[in-house]
């Protein structure tokens, strides 16, 4: 009997293992220029490079990717940069996106010629952001180059270094988006700065509005200091700009450098890992 017993605990912690391998994907990712990011996805059956941009909000490809894959190109997808400027381009239905293991199918994709804002040399198929893993737990590490996903209502395996935080959700272009802001303290309430890897910049940028509140200048133009705590108290800190923005702020590289963020995109809730080395 006792020699069952230890098989049956086996076999189930075996099977355990195995649900646990089955509910998690951790991707790799590599450099692309000085901090930012590249994946590599098969969309629509062809594979490509993109980048990674965890403040994209919609994914895009290419107009020549989309000739590709044989994509039909119409519609119109409408949304905001930060400055408050109007961003126009067209889209592309019902595509299936694989990265590593993890599959889903996009019910729209954006289509829009990024390389044309890329440096000479430089060749990308598109970018890919947070919409593409909707509903799932993510943990975004910079510092190790991945990102790990997880199925829904598996936050149990997420690291969690501090104490979980509310996040929003931003769902821009009529829904299509999907950012991220996390929560900064300020003495008057709460702020929320976009979590956002494609500010490869060594700034916070904070929005003019919330300068006083930070203790910075609104009518500056100078690099300022910058200080506060974010989500569960954790605090960041180094240069910061003040623009006019339509957000309140964007944390970029500069904190993502520091922090592993893990995200449950279908319940709004967040954890901060720091890291033992910052990735310059």
């Amino acid at each position: 009997m006792k020699r069952i017993c230890t098989v049956l605990l086996a076999v189930s912690l075996f099977l355990a293992a195995m649900g646990e391998a089955l509910a998690s994907e951790t991707i790799a990712m590599d450099k692309f220029l000085e901090r930012g990011l590249l994946v590599h996805a098969v969309i629509g059956g062809q594979e490509g490079t993109f980048t990674f941009d965890t403040g994209e909000g919609v994914s895009a490809i290419t107009p020549e990717f989309a000739s590709k894959i044989g994509c039909k190109v119409w519609g119109q997808i409408s949304g905001f940069q930060m400055s408050g400027q109007r961003l126009d381009m067209q889209r592309c239905d019902h595509v299936d996106v694989k990265i590593g293991n993890h599959h889903v199918r996009m019910n729209t994709l954006g289509v829009f010629d990024l390389n044309k804002f890329s440096p000479p040399g430089t060749k990308i198929d598109g970018t890919l952001g947070l919409d593409v893993f909707d509903g799932r737990a993510i943990t975004f590490s910079y510092s190790r180059r991945t990102i790990t996903v997880r199925d829904r209502g598996a936050t149990q395996q997420i690291p969690k270094g501090g104490k979980p935080f509310p996040v929003h959700i931003i769902r821009d272009a009529a829904g299509m988006a999907v950012d991220v802001a996390l929560p900064v303290k300020t003495p008057q309430g709460t702020a929320w700065f976009l979590m956002d890897s494609g500010n490869t910049s060594r700034f916070v940028l904070v929005g003019k509005h919330l300068a006083a509140p930070l203790g910075l200048k609104a009518d500056s133009k100078a690099v300022q200091n910058f200080t506060a705590m974010v989500g569960d108290g954790s605090p960041v800190s180094g240069e910061a700009r003040v623009l006019d923005l339509i957000v309140d702020g964007n944390l970029g590289m500069t904190f993502l450098a520091h922090y592993d963020v893990s995200i449950d995109l279908a319940n709004g809730t967040g954890w901060l890992s720091a890291v033992d080395r910052p990735r310059k």
